[in-house]
């Protein structure tokens, strides 16, 4: 019996195997079958384009006295540069400064302007001051405060326009409201001065309406 068990064991090793060789037969043989059914690529031949590129020669490196060539003009250009930028920045600031003073330097015209017909109000109540004694007392306050503002406006710069009789018409300064034919002053010239005017530094808030002779019509001369 122990022989007979042994023989068994010895028939199952074997087999087992067997088995196993089959196996590694099989799986070594499945590869290479799969390697045979596959396609096989043929090498590509280089094309035409490729050909044709040409080929780029290595370029030699720039010389020192081109590199301080080249420096040295970097430089002109930056200090030129710098040179129209600082420019430009000082014409900016005179601009703002010019422009600034302008507009301080005549701040003040709308104000004085309107300012100008209550010095023709209290200029016309100190003309009537002559009527009587009464009227005089008052019209010496009118006086005072005429002057207070005649002296305010002159310190922020308004002064009345020179107009005098006899003097030429200037178209800058006049205001012509009325024509008068005469021959004694010649023609062309203030006769009479109708209203006052004023003027802030070079600006004219008011121009000085005067009357302005002119030569006779040839019937009345006749």
């Amino acid at each position: 019996m122990l022989g007979d068990g042994q023989s068994n064991k010895h028939g199952t090793d074997g087999d087992a195997e067997s088995l196993a060789r089959a196996d590694q037969a099989s799986g070594t043989e499945e590869p290479a079958a799969q390697a045979e059914d596959m396609p096989q690529v043929e090498p590509r031949e280089p094309s035409a384009q490729a050909e044709d590129i040409p080929q780029v020669e290595p370029q030699e490196p720039p010389s020192l006295e081109e590199l301080v060539a080249d420096l040295q003009a970097q430089l002109v250009f930056e200090q030129e540069r710098a040179l129209r930028a600082t420019a430009d920045l000082q014409n900016y600031r005179r601009r703002t400064q010019e422009d600034y003073a302008r507009r301080m330097k005549y701040a003040c015209a709308d104000l004085l302007t309107d300012l100008i017909p209550v010095l023709d109000h209290f200029g016309m109540a100190v003309a009537a001051s002559d009527v009587n004694e009464h009227t005089r007392m008052v019209c010496k306050g009118y006086e005072m405060i005429l002057q207070q503002l005649t002296d305010l406006a002159q310190r922020y710069g308004m002064e009345q326009i020179e107009a005098v009789e006899g003097m030429f018409f200037d178209p800058e300064y006049h205001e012509a409201v009325e024509r008068v034919q005469t021959i004694d002053p010649c023609e062309g010239t203030v006769v009479s001065i109708v209203r006052n005017g004023y003027k802030l530094h070079e600006r004219v808030l008011r121009p000085v309406q005067v009357a302005v002779a002119v030569a006779p019509a040839e019937e009345d001369e006749q």
